[in-house]
């Protein structure tokens, strides 16, 4: 059986964890899925990047905002 699902990937400015993501670039896939939405890539050069999924009115991000550096 199929869900919507949406997974979002954004390259942020920032070099170092921060409460806040300043979106360098951007790339998302999202629909009916039956295992998982995705994968996705962009080139993040040492930055900070969010990541973020959603299955239904199930939302999970990374936290804080801007992570997973270098």
């Amino acid at each position: 059986m199929s869900k919507y699902m949406r997974v979002i990937l954004v390259v942020c400015e920032q070099t170092s964890p921060a409460g806040s993501c300043r979106q360098r670039a951007m790339d998302y896939d999202e629909g009916q899925y039956k295992y998982y939405a995705g994968p996705r890539s962009l080139p993040a050069g040492g930055r900070c990047i969010l990541a973020m999924g959603k299955i239904y009115s199930t939302e999970v991000r990374t936290s804080p905002m801007a992570s997973h550096c270098g």
